[in-house]
């Protein structure tokens, strides 16, 4: 319940288009293409938004490692 409650609080602090594209992949499974097509856009731009927030997450759980 602890990492329930951890993932919901990283997700509500994110911009929402960021935090669609985390739900949309990591969450229910979607592919890139898949998830650009219901956020209607392109592939390169979920790239982008899963490239930074994995980015984001690597320097979160090193500084508390």
């Amino acid at each position: 319940m602890v990492l329930r409650a951890a993932l919901v609080q990283a997700l509500v602090v994110l911009p929402k288009r960021q935090r669609e594209a985390i739900v949309l992949v990591h969450l229910l499974g979607y592919s890139p293409t898949e998830a650009a097509a219901t956020m209607n856009v392109s592939v390169s731009s979920v790239a982008v938004r899963r490239k930074w927030i994995t980015g984001v997450a690597q320097r979160t759980t090193s500084s508390t490692a």
